[in-house]
């Protein structure tokens, strides 16, 4: 229901802005609470056994993937013009997303070595686009990427799982939310959320460096009253 109703939306959002419609008759019918949200994120060494079990072409693709949580879309789209090694950005523009918006994605080491061995080979797409198959565009990696995960021993692994993973490695790594957002293009906190894990462990990190963080400010105040004492 919720996605016939998306859909219509958009027909009559593209029809209003060509003049073939005054307004929007389903723009503010509710949608239907949906359960979907999913925990399932990537460590490292599942992502060596899924690199290793994977096709040549799609190795860079799903590494772009673990790292910046791009949309699969964006990914197999995205042209060398896109691409700004030297400042270390991939440059998506309106056009380029979901949400019709300009964003910066900034790449590590890793993404920007692998990047530049794309650029290097021989083998290069004639349409400019950074990954490709033997020259050709990739219109789908469904099956591949179903392949490598079953070789890999993966379960309940879905590919737009990257993006849930990207999220919380980077709040687990201390990028504040709003950084967050901007780099993977969430446009409100409710829809972060959905994207972003956590577990206890998380819970006791938290704890502890908010302990340290205190410890080390009374020390810096030469306070004395923060031990409990008996």
């Amino acid at each position: 229901m919720n996605r016939e109703l998306a859909a219509l939306n958009m027909m009559f959002t593209l029809a209003i802005r060509h003049k073939k419609a005054d307004k929007n008759p389903v723009s503010g019918v509710e949608r239907l609470r949906e359960h979907n949200k999913r925990d399932r994120i990537l460590s490292t060494e599942e992502l060596d056994r899924l690199l290793n079990a994977s096709r040549t072409y799609l190795k860079p693709i799903l590494m772009l993937d673990y790292y910046t949580g791009m949309r699969r879309g964006e990914i197999l789209k995205l042209r060398w013009n896109q691409v700004d090694l030297k400042k270390g950005f991939i440059r998506l523009e309106t056009t380029d997303t979901k949400n019709e918006e300009d964003r910066l994605v900034p790449l590590n080491e890793a993404l920007t070595a692998v990047l530049k061995d794309a650029m290097s080979s021989p083998v290069r797409c004639a349409s400019g686009l950074v990954f490709h198959r033997n020259g050709q565009p990739i219109k789908s990696i469904r099956g591949a990427f179903a392949s490598a995960c079953r070789d890999a021993g993966l379960t309940n692994f879905h590919f737009h799982d990257f993006r849930h993973t990207a999220v919380t490695m980077m709040r687990r790594a201390g990028v504040d939310l709003l950084t967050i957002m901007q780099i993977t293009g969430h446009k409100t906190m409710a829809a972060f959320r959905r994207y972003n894990s956590f577990n206890e462990d998380d819970l006791q990190q938290a704890s502890a460096r908010q302990y340290q963080f205190i410890t080390n400010l009374a020390q810096a105040e030469g306070s004395s009253g923060m031990q409990m004492r008996k």
